[in-house]
């Protein structure tokens, strides 16, 4: 339902009667297309406007012939009705004649009880989702759940039953975007509103036509419910008292002469553009957002497509490069590094193993140097169809992730089509939305030099270090899969320790009930004397918005979800157009995120920006929507996402609700302190929350974890007494965060450091808790021993300091390199010793 369009979008509550219509079209002129829910009422209207209008035509689209008297001028206005195949919306293309759209009453589809019997299992699953917790669908929730469920005729016969009850009721669930009366329920029709207005907005040779779409709709929770999905497809509407309809007409007039006698100052839409962006994914979506695609199979054994769709400023290809497309070779210089006088990395086309996963860049014949499988992934070959796309078009713009990793990947490929192109530009967007993707290709950029060097720096560093040290991990070893590295050592050092300290043991004794934890006691019973010591009312403010390590604690933490998974999880969000990039340490909100924020939360919302603006903005939904609506429409079919699955939903959830609670008002709390004596083991004080109220709370509780309240005098309490670990072992959430603290490690190296930990059998998970295996404390006794002044914390956190001076261009990248290639000598000459 995506499509380029240029067009003035305008919402009016008041009712499309005749005499109002006859006044909007009197304004506007000859030249536009009027849509009713129904034949009746458009041949109705028509016949009415014919009698009030008497100096314009107006007649009814029911045949062919009367679309083209209305081509060759000989009828001012067509009416016609607004459903997705109709003659109006889909079969007219009419650039110079069509100049705006009037809808009366919003587009909708209405489904009746009577339809509930004819009703596919797409339909019965939405209204299932929609109206999920009622008590009628409770019998059938377990059932549901299995895929065959909606084909089975006795669920299928109980589900639509309990189903006509509710819409018979009018029961009004808790979605925004969705009306139900007694009887019917009423689901605006986004995709068809954006086909038929999209007929007086159409690509010409001088450009996009600019046009007009008006829709009357009186009926106020229609109106809302219509504006909450429009916003899923980037269109905002204005109210009809801010526009002047008869300036708007000679605007609409004046671009069109404009537009048939020349070509528009610098823009050409019959220019070719070729836009890079790193996954398929993200390529197919972004596609999507003007239209559908053209698909050309490229590289068949690469599975590489290209997309070409025109977005009214461009003819545009869209294509994916697979992420990283070149690495050091392994077989020439100081490990892939020519330091002879100069510092020159020698880079060779990634090929990735699809049987065992190896990746290699210097591997001899058409097999695995590791497995012997000829099944092989080579970027070289989608490096050669991208180069042909290239040399077909006047631009090309580099798409690749908003960090230092794809600004690297930018600049190889920039190299790499350097050749047949000489307009390459970056094209930097933090979320994969149309209106994102479009003012990055209005505004693209050259490349960011300083994070291009800062990256190639820390890869020859990870390559310096990790093979060396390597190496002497497989002479000491003789383990050949042994790895090591900066980072990692440090990171494995922390897991190593706390592994060591967890096994200290002290005596605890617990109040489940009251969520009382008291050390020191060995008893199952006790007496507890419990004293009000004071309570103040408190004003608390919600969390900041995800970065990168406390959405990874958050998942680690409440959903269970390792640090790698939880990445690949947000990295398909991201891919979609859900969220915004993920890879990020800024908690920055933009604009653009308080127009969400408002959306989602109206008078409640409570704006912050949390952090300056700068690369990157926190990590936030795209658009307005919750999971659960989210989830709807994945199945409805309005939102043209794909490859979803629960978890996805989860951490989205979590997402949205973090964010929303940042843009809420503070939480009024009270705080309750207590003095506590335990009959024969002393006392203690303890201060709780009690209370807390307000939006933010019920968005995201963690943030204000409320206990229960302790009552004053003497009680006699039974209690779980249990010996726990002085220092409890790390999660993944807490190492990452410790990560964040300490300066070691990237956003978009955190999960990666500790899955190569758990890979290399240093680590192991159990119950969510990191413990350091034998080989683990072994490995990082030898590199401390050995090599300790190379790979300590306080040196790992200089050279990262050293990494952000090059990308601001406060270091000189070879002196940085030349510093590390005396260090690596060092270490291969034994290291300390």
């Amino acid at each position: 339902a995506y499509t380029a369009r240029n067009i003035v979008d305008v919402l009016s509550p008041q009712p499309g009667e005749p005499s109002r219509l006859a006044e909007a079209i009197r304004e506007l002129g000859s030249g536009g297309f009027l849509f009713c829910r129904r034949s009746d009422e458009a041949v109705s209207v028509a016949q009415d406007l014919n009698r009030v209008l008497p100096e314009l035509a107006v007649e009814t689209a029911d045949r062919t012939a009367a679309i083209d008297r209305f081509a060759r001028g000989e009828t001012d206005v067509l009416v016609g009705v607004a459903t997705y195949y109709g003659k109006l919306v889909r079969g007219v293309d009419l650039p110079f004649r069509i100049r705006w759209t009037i809808f009366c009453g919003a587009p909708l589809r209405r489904v009746v009880v009577q339809d509930l019997e004819r009703a596919r299992p797409r339909l019965l699953r939405m209204l299932v989702m929609l109206f999920r917790g009622h008590p009628r669908l409770e019998p059938l929730r377990r059932t549901l759940r299995r895929s065959w469920a909606f084909r089975d005729e006795s669920v299928r016969t109980e589900l639509i039953n309990a189903l006509a009850e509710l819409l018979r009721e009018g029961y009004q669930p808790a979605a925004g975007d969705i009306v139900v009366r007694p009887g019917e329920l009423l689901i605006p029709d986004l995709r068809t509103y954006v086909q038929a207005s999209g007929r007086c907005s159409r690509l010409t040779p001088g450009g996009l036509t600019k046009g007009l779409s008006l829709v009357f709709e009186p009926d106020e929770a229609v109106r809302t419910a219509f504006q909450h999905r429009a916003r899923l497809f980037d269109v905002e509407f204005r109210s009809l008292q801010d526009v002047d309809l008869p300036a708007l007409s000679r605007e609409l007039t004046l671009d069109r002469e404009q537009k048939a006698r020349v070509r528009s100052p610098g823009v050409d839409p019959l220019r070719p553009a070729l836009l890079i962006v790193e996954s398929p994914t993200k390529a197919r979506q972004i596609a999507r957002f003007f239209g559908r695609p053209a698909v050309r199979r490229l590289a068949p054994a690469e599975n590489l497509y290209a997309y070409e769709v025109a977005t009214g400023e461009m003819t545009l290809t869209v294509v994916a490069s697979g992420g990283h497309v070149t690495d050091l070779v392994t077989d020439t210089g100081l490990y892939g590094v020519r330091v002879d006088g100069t510092i020159e990395p020698v880079m060779g086309a990634i090929q990735r193993c699809r049987s065992c996963g190896s990746q290699f860049t210097d591997a001899v014949g058409e097999q695995c140097p590791r497995c012997g499988s000829e099944d092989i992934d080579d970027a070289a070959h989608r490096l050669q169809a991208i180069r042909v796309l290239a040399s077909d078009v006047d631009e090309v713009f580099l798409g690749t992730d908003p960090d230092a990793e794809g600004e690297r990947i930018a600049w190889d490929l920039q190299n790499l089509v350097a050749v047949v192109s000489n307009r390459v530009r970056r094209a930097e967007f933090h979320e994969v939305t149309r209106t994102a993707v479009q003012r990055s290709l209005r505004q693209p950029r050259a490349l960011h030099m300083g994070r291009v060097h800062a990256q190639l720096v820390r890869r020859i560093e990870d390559r310096w270090i990790g093979f060396s040290l390597s190496r002497h991990l497989w002479e000491v070893f003789g383990k050949h899969w042994l790895s090591a590295g900066r980072a990692q050592t440090a990171v494995l050092g922390w897991i190593v320790t706390r592994t060591q300290e967890a096994r200290k043991r002290r005596l605890v004794a617990v109040d489940r009930e009251w969520q009382l934890e008291l050390p020191g006691i060995g008893d199952q019973v006790a007496w507890l004397t419990v004293e009000e010591l004071d309570r103040t009312s408190v004003e608390l403010s919600p969390p900041p918005p995800y970065t990168t390590d406390t959405l990874l604690y958050d998942a680690s933490r409440y959903l269970r979800l390792g640090a790698a998974q939880a990445m690949q999880l947000a990295q398909r969000l991201f891919e979609c157009g859900l969220i915004t990039y993920h890879r990020t340490d800024a908690t920055h909100v933009s604009p653009t995120g308080w127009n969400v924020a408002r959306s989602m939360l109206g008078p409640e919302c409570h704006l912050r920006a949390w952090g300056p603006e700068g690369t990157h903005e926190a990590i936030r939904p795209t658009r307005p929507v919750r999971a659960d609506e989210l989830r709807r429409m994945v199945v409805e079919g309005v939102l043209p996402v794909e490859g979803l699955g629960r978890l996805h939903y989860m951490l989205y959830d979590w997402i949205v609700r973090r964010f929303l609670a940042s843009q809420s008002p503070l939480v009024q709390g009270m705080r309750a302190r207590y003095r506590i004596s335990v009959e024969g083991d002393g006392t203690f004080e303890e201060s709780r929350l009690v209370e807390a109220r307000g939006i933010a709370a019920e968005l995201y509780r963690p943030a204000f974890r409320v206990l229960p309240e302790l009552l004053p005098g003497r009680h006699h309490r039974h209690l779980s007494v249990r010996r726990v670990p002085e220092a409890p072992l790390f999660s993944e959430a807490d190492v990452v965060r410790l990560m964040r603290e300490r300066g070691i490690g990237r956003p978009s190296t955190y999960a990666v450091i500790l899955s190569k930990l758990k890979q290399r059998g240093y680590v192991i998970e159990r119950s969510n808790r990191l413990i350091a295996t034998k080989l683990g404390r072994e490995v990082h006794a030898y590199l401390t021993d050995r090599y300790g002044q190379y790979v300590s914390e306080e040196r790992t956190r200089q050279l990262e300091a050293r990494m952000e001076a090059v990308e601001q261009g406060r270091a000189d990248p070879a002196a940085v390199l030349r510093a590390l290639a005396r260090e690596l000598r060092a270490i291969d000459a034994g290291g300390e010793g």
